[in-house]
């Protein structure tokens, strides 16, 4: 056996792991940001030099997830209540020195408090979301990463399962559509304008995707077939997903985006269940696994894509909800996140019923069940990103009484927070890969395709494994943030 042929026996073949155990592994990046936050607030980081900010949040936020994933996987609870108490400790340190009796008005007044109507939740999210997967792309070719982790063959849940749905769903969330810019078209022409516009901003996609095709045919690098097929890939999905997302979007309102999802999803899963699709999709057209055509040699990629749209739609829905919602003051976003929390039960527990009536979850088919796993694993970040935005808000308030830096009752004046105490939750690196998403990504496929052609990963050691990971994420962070630095800036999606 070839090494390649090694390689890719030992990234395919997965069942996965249970539900619970993904949200703890996704959940616990926020506790970070909230460390960081309560760090800044307790350490006033806004004046320290830049780079030893950049080693804070990388030692804060990076090594978590890189020892979380490899050393203590078999730890995934522990680490997460260790985070989660160290960021509390933090918390109370931050309030430590307020006057008791302050703490009554100040809630009192918390919840009328006016708030600034852009929050950072979702730029931390979709950071989180690019920052996860540059990890998990490298850290599945190592040994030492459980292959209980990496993406499933046929049904299951795996941790690796959620990148490309988390992708779709944090960027439909921010689409035009959703923010309101553009609304249903009223004309034929203007649909068609519309989406030769799509078109044109998705080249750039279908590029990248020619590219890597070329790239990975050319040097034999190896590869997951049954992940998207023979040609396809990550890109041609997205591309896929945006084109036919915009020109549904056109003649149906965003605010109904998620009754068309349903209604996609229904004809997909009945197809699937009753139509032979899930064979075809398993097996191909002729029941031996051969791929015989275009067609049968990019099924799952293709045949995958209906059930990303229907993602892209319910997250459209979903940005147009918070975008359009009227959240002046605190107890709005406080209501946002109630919703928000029930949307994620809500979806869990019919992930529950899909699953045990239905048919198991499935990344190779996006199924019905995969789809309501992904939007309801979303919202739960979501949700937990803006938990710890308003718990931020809460902890900068509070320690604003410590610090005697407001008269009178706290949370009532315009100028509670300081100008310094606003920045105090923009976390550079998290901005930084926000505000080149894609290229952060395409640098980590870069820098993941070199490493594996420069070693043999799979028979590494835990050390090396670990040395490898640590040094490749230092390399995408100082690009990342030297690009920001410069205001280089590639949004193609």
């Amino acid at each position: 056996m070839s090494y390649k042929e090694e390689h890719e026996r030992f990234i395919s073949g997965h069942n996965g792991t249970t539900v619970s155990e993904v949200a703890i592994l996704t959940l616990t990046p926020c506790a970070s940001i909230l460390i960081l936050n309560a760090v800044s607030l307790l350490y006033h980081l806004q004046t320290m030099p830049f780079w030893s900010r950049v080693a804070l949040e990388y030692s804060v936020m990076i090594i978590p997830m890189i020892l979380h994933t490899t050393v203590l996987s078999n730890e995934t609870t522990a680490v997460f209540v260790t985070m989660y108490a160290v960021a509390f400790v933090c918390c109370i340190l931050c309030v430590k020195k307020a006057p008791p009796r302050s703490f009554r008005k100040t809630f009192s007044c918390l919840m009328q408090m006016e708030m600034r109507v852009q929050r950072p939740f979702l730029t931390n999210m979709r950071s989180l979301v690019n920052i996860g997967t540059a990890v998990v792309i490298l850290g599945v070719d190592f040994a030492i990463f459980p292959r209980r982790f990496a993406k499933t063959e046929t049904f299951g849940i795996g941790f690796m399962d959620n990148g490309v749905g988390c992708f779709v769903i944090t960027n439909a969330i921010v689409c035009p559509e959703a923010r309101g810019k553009v609304g249903s078209c009223r004309s034929v022409s203007e649909g068609l304008q519309r989406l030769f516009k799509c078109v044109m901003s998705s080249i750039p996609l279908v590029i990248l995707g020619l590219g890597r095709l070329v790239t990975v045919k050319g040097v034999d690098y190896h590869e997951h077939v049954s992940e998207y097929g023979i040609h396809w890939n990550f890109f041609f999905t997205l591309t896929a997903v945006k084109v036919v997302s915009t020109l549904l979007l056109c003649v149906c309102p965003v605010w109904l985006s998620s009754v068309l999802a349903a209604g996609l999803l229904t004809i997909y899963q009945h197809a699937l269940q009753t139509k032979g699709l899930s064979d075809f999709i398993l097996y191909g057209s002729d029941g031996t696994g051969q791929r015989l055509n275009l067609l049968d040699a990019n099924r799952e990629g293709i045949c995958s894509c209906i059930g990303y749209i229907s993602i892209y739609l319910i997250g459209a829905q979903i940005g147009w909800f918070i975008f359009n919602r009227k959240k002046t003051k605190f107890c709005d976003w406080m209501r946002i996140l109630c919703i928000l929390a029930g949307v994620s039960y809500i979806f869990y527990g019919a992930l529950h019923i899909s699953s045990e009536y239905i048919q198991p979850a499935s990344r190779r088919m996006a199924n019905l069940s995969f789809v309501l796993w992904i939007v309801a694993l979303s919202t739960q970040v979501l949700a937990s990103c803006l938990l710890i935005d308003l718990l931020t808000t809460v902890l900068t308030v509070l320690s604003a009484v410590s610090n005697k830096k407001v008269e009178g009752v706290p949370g009532c004046e315009d100028d509670v927070l300081s100008d310094k105490e606003k920045k105090s939750d923009k976390l550079c690196l998290l901005h930084a890969v926000n505000f080149n998403g894609l290229l952060y990504f395409l640098m980590a496929n870069l820098l993941t395709g070199f490493v594996n052609m420069s070693m043999k990963t799979i028979h590494a050691s835990s050390l090396m494994a670990v040395f490898t990971l640590s040094a490749y994420m230092f390399v995408l962070t100082v690009g990342i943030l030297y690009l920001h630095h410069k205001k280089v800036a590639t949004r193609f999606w």
